[in-house]
Parts: structure tokens; C-alpha cells; sequence
């Protein structure tokens, strides 16, 4: 089965680049007149405004990544793909705002110092001080974004007022009585972009739990996987959960010993199974109380997500696993050998962990191996010898290569992989850790 077209990572961010800078478009398109103008004062301003319909446009967009909708996981052939691209047009968006401000301030300063320092400390315009204070409550969160290091749940919720800040940079722009306030064409595509943004942030964010659809069920078992692993089997209510092999999916235990907090893992069950799981390392606070999880626990599960799957590939592939990273894996091995065990190409798994602390499925998989003249599997305990070599991970430039681990990891082998002359297109790996 071939990949559809539309899970192209590339086109997704196309398509996204144009939706944030439609604003900025249609103010060149429909004002050519702006550019003619010989002040120095308008012609900076005109490139101030040009920066803020940018910067409302990418602002706007950003919240709607931020919503993990399906269609937008499908398209990014990955949340993780999305989500990384979502850091980068928020970053964009600020400088582009920033920039709106640098550019409208500065202005004053060709009518005289005094009109500078008059309008940057002038309190009485309202439709100013709304901007003022949108841009100062963006500084606040991009700043406890990069430099506090806090719980999780605090900085999640630290953002949830973003959408709070896009209403208030709206009211700014229709209230400021310029160029969005005067022309139809760019006032009904400010409002239409900052209207869906804030539909979809109502939504999506404060009302996530009476609109996102999500499925219930309960913990069956808890059982430890190795050290540092324990194993979670879920029996879901209701419709089947269907997703493919090496998908994840965010969930969240109610009435349990563990906090009220949701949380992204792997399922390493098959995709045809009647139970899910999740092999769950313990790598921090709410992790590290998986293993008293009581049995009985009720559980919301929400997905499945993720473009990390062979499901669409049926030729010769290389797996590379790092630690926890061999989770995906197990879900699509044990997804071909509930579905009979046919496969047309080969694979090979090179499993590399470090000691008894990160050994896990070791049994499981060899008994695969065993079992199946397709497959292979290449253990690498990193106490006992060193790293995988390029030479062992490299077969040739037409197989698909598989990996997840470590970020540092995955970087490193991508870049060899790359040089040896594997295309971009058969490097797949799954930046788990943007998640967390």
C-alpha cells in the first residue's frame, strides 16, 4: 500500500505559510498606492503595518496547530512533524510583532524626539495600550517558555493564554481606525483568520474535554517490563480503537493514584488487538508512578496520532530503536504477526540499550527472529561493546530506514544515512520528546 499523497510534511507547511500571510497579501494586493508615497514617517509605518498583518496572520495560525486535529496530524504525515513546526511559526510570529512594534514606534522619531517619547509613553489611546499590553503579555509567556524550567502543566497552562492574547491583538487592529479598520477586503480577512483561530481555541483548549473526542475505558493490567518498564493494558468501551502500527495517543487516568494529567505515549500493542498498551518507562514524576497504578483505574484515551508507522510499506526496511524508542516497533511486529506473518520484503531491528535498566523485550523479539526468516534482530547492549556503527545500520540507499530514540540519536544516524546516500524521503523517525 502506498503512502496517499496528502501525508506530505512539505506541502502542509506550504499550505500554512500562505494562510498565515494571506493578511499581508491581500494589504499589497488591494493598496499598491501605499509604496508611493515619499515620507519617511508613512513609508516606515507602511512597513510596520505590512510586519503586524504578518504577525496577526502567523499568530493566528499558530493557535491553530496548537488544536492536534487529525486532518492536521494526517497532512504533517506526524504530530511530532506539526509540532515542531508550530515552535517555529510562534517564534516567527513573535519576531514578525516585534518587528510591528520597532517599525510603528520609531516613525514618530522623523516628526521629532519629543512626538517619539510623547506617543511610547501616552496612556490615553486606548487602542495603543491594547497593543502595548498584548505584545508585553507575549514577552511574559515567550520568556517563562525559554527560561523557566518548570512542571509541565504549569508552562501547558501558562500558554492556554495565548488565545487571550490573539482577541486582544485583534481588538487592537480593528480598533487602531488604519488600514484594517478602512478596507473591506482586509478587514474581513483579519476577522475571518482571528475568528476561526479563537473558535478553534475555545474549543480545543477550554472546552477540550466536552468537544475533543476522546474513549473510555479501564486499566486491566499493570505488569513490569524489565527494571524501569511496566506494561499498561487497557480495555477500551465501546467502537474499537483503530490506529496504525507505531501510532500514539494521549492519555489520562481518572479516580486514580496518579495525577488528573494528560499525557502522550506510544502504544505498543498491535493494531488488531483487543487490548491496548503502553510500555511506559520511568523517566519522571508522573512516569515514575505508573508501576502502583491500580487496577481498575478508569482511562481516557484521545488519537490515535503520529506519521511513525510501516503501515504503507511493504519492502525492505531497517529498524533502529534506542532504549524506550523500541515501543513503536513492537506495536508493528506484533501488528504483521497477528495478521499472519506474510511480508514480502526483509527487516532488520538493531536494538540498542544500555544494561539491564533499558533491556526490554529481548525474549519477545528473538522469538520473532525465530520465528520468521524476514527478520532479523541485532542487540547492542552499550555497556558491554560500543555504539552501533554506520556499517552495521547502512544496507542500501533504496531500503526504508526506521528510527526512534534519543533526539541526539536520531539526528546523528539520519546525517550518516545522508551521506551515504539514503533519500530524506526513506529516513522516517519520530521526535518523541517534543511531546513531553
Amino acid at each position: 500500500m502506498k503512502k496517499p499523497f496528502y501525508r506530505n510534511t512539505l506541502l502542509a507547511k506550504c499550505l500554512v505559510i500562505f494562510i498565515a500571510s494571506f493578511p499581508a497579501i491581500v494589504f499589497l494586493i488591494t493598496q499598491p498606492w501605499i509604496w508611493e508615497v515619499k515620507s519617511a514617517y508613512v513609508y516606515v509605518g507602511n512597513i510596520g503595518k505590512l510586519f503586524g498583518l504578518m504577525g496577526i496572520g502567523f499568530f493566528a495560525t499558530n493557535l491553530l496547530l496548537s488544536g492536534r486535529y487529525r486532518f492536521m496530524d494526517t497532512i504533517f504525515d506526524g504530530l511530532d512533524k506539526l509540532y515542531l513546526f508550530h515552535r517555529k511559526v510562534g517564534e516567527t510570529a513573535f519576531l514578525l510583532l516585534s518587528a510591528h512594534v520597532l517599525f510603528i514606534t520609531s516613525r514618530n522619531i522623523f516628526i521629532s524626539q519629543q512626538f517619539y517619547l510623547s506617543e511610547l509613553m501616552n496612556l490615553s489611546d486606548i487602542p495603543q495600550n491594547i497593543g502595548k499590553l498584548t505584545y508585553t503579555g507575549l514577552l511574559i509567556i515567550i520568556g517563562l517558555t525559554l527560561f523557566w524550567k518548570g512542571k509541565y502543566e504549569i508552562v501547558k497552562t501558562v500558554h492556554k493564554f495565548l488565545g487571550f492574547l490573539l482577541f486582544f491583538g485583534g481588538l487592537h487592529a480593528f480598533t487602531m481606525k488604519t488600514d484594517v479598520y478602512t478596507n473591506p477586503y482586509l478587514q474581513f480577512t483579519v476577522f475571518t483568520l482571528v475568528t476561526v483561530a479563537l473558535i478553534s481555541y475555545i474549543f480545543r483548549t477550554l472546552l477540550e474535554r466536552f468537544f475533543v473526542k476522546k474513549y473510555k475505558g479501564e486499566v486491566v493490567a499493570v505488569d513490569p517490563v524489565g527494571q524501569t518498564v511496566n506494561q499498561v493494558s487497557v480495555k477500551l468501551n465501546g467502537k474499537k480503537f483503530d490506529h496504525m502500527p507505531g501510532q500514539f495517543s494521549w492519555i489520562r487516568f481518572v479516580g486514580s493514584n496518579l495525577p488528573d494529567e494528560k499525557h502522550p505515549f506510544t502504544i505498543s500493542s498491535g493494531n488488531n488487538e483487543e487490548l491496548l498498551r503502553y510500555s511506559i518507562k520511568q523517566s519522571g514524576d508522573f512516569t515514575g508512578e505508573v508501576g502502583g497504578l491500580n487496577v481498575g483505574s478508569q482511562i481516557v484515551v484521545e488519537g490515535p496520532y503520529g506519521g511513525f508507522t510501516n503501515f504503507y510499506d511493504s519492502g525492505n526496511q531497517v529498524w533502529v530503536a534506542g532504549g524506550i524508542g523500541i515501543t513503536p516497533f513492537m506495536s508493528m511486529i506484533r501488528s504483521i504477526d497477528q495478521a499472519g506473518g506474510d511480508f514480502l520484503g526483509k527487516i532488520k531491528l538493531l536494538f540498542t540499550y544500555r544494561g539491564e535498566e533499558d533491556k526490554v523485550f529481548i525474549d519477545e523479539l528473538s522469538g520473532y527472529a525465530n520465528k520468521y526468516d524476514w527478520f532479523e534482530v541485532v542487540l547492542c547492549d552499550t555497556e558491554e561493546r560500543e555504539r552501533l556503527k554506520i556499517e552495521e545500520i547502512y544496507l542500501d540507499s533504496n531500503r526504508n530506514y526506521y528510527i526512534c530514540g534519543p533526539s541526539k540519536m536520531i539526528k546523528g544516524i539520519a546525517r550518516e544515512l545522508k551521506a551515504k546516500g539514503v533519500k530524506q524521503s526513506n529516513i522516517h523517525y519520530e521526535l518523541f520528546i517534543l511531546y513531553r
